[in-house]
C-alpha cells in the first residue's frame, strides 16, 4: 500500500522509513513532500496547532535523524496529541523547512476546527499513549 497526503488512514504521523534501521516498513517521507502544496499552507496556524499539542512522551532526537537531510540532532523529539491525532513533533521542522505536507484529512479537520482543539486531561493522554503503542505495533506487524 502506498501512503501519501491523499491516503493516510492512521491517527499517527511522522515516523519514516528514512529514520534508521527498524523503520523499513514505515512510509517514505518523500511521499509527503510537495513544495507547491506546502507553499499554500497557513503555516502560522498549522505550526501553532502542532506546537500546542499535549506532550505524550519524549526521547532523544539522536535516534531519529532528519529523514530528508540525514542530520542527527542533539535535541529531544516528542509525541504530541490533540486528543484524536498523534504526531512526532519533528514534523514541525519538516513542514517549516523541508516542504513536508500533512495528510489532507488532518489538514481539513484542523481548518474545520479553526486550528483549535479541546483541553485534554491526563486520562486522555494516557489513552492516546496506549493507542499509539497499539497502532504502531499493528502497523509494523501488518507490514513486516
Amino acid at each position: 500500500m502506498k501512503y501519501n497526503i491523499y491516503y493516510w488512514p492512521f491517527d499517527w504521523f511522522g515516523l519514516w522509513k528514512e529514520h534508521d534501521e527498524g523503520f523499513e516498513n514505515y512510509p517514505s517521507v518523500h511521499e509527503f513532500v510537495d513544495r507547491s502544496i506546502n507553499s499554500k499552507y497557513n503555516k502560522t496556524s498549522i505550526l501553532s496547532y502542532l506546537k500546542s499539542g499535549e506532550v505524550m512522551m519524549c526521547t532523544s532526537a539522536f535516534q531519529f535523524p532528519n529523514p530528508i537531510t540525514g542530520k542527527r540532532a542533539s535535541k529531544t523529539v516528542c509525541y504530541r496529541t490533540d486528543g484524536k491525532r498523534i504526531w512526532f513533533d519533528d514534523i514541525i521542522e519538516l513542514i517549516e523547512n523541508n516542504d513536508l505536507c500533512l495528510p489532507n484529512s488532518w489538514l481539513q479537520e484542523m481548518m474545520e476546527n479553526n486550528y483549535r482543539f479541546r483541553d485534554l486531561t491526563d486520562l486522555d493522554i494516557d489513552a492516546m499513549t496506549s493507542k499509539l503503542f497499539n497502532d504502531l505495533k499493528s502497523f509494523k506487524s501488518d507490514k513486516g
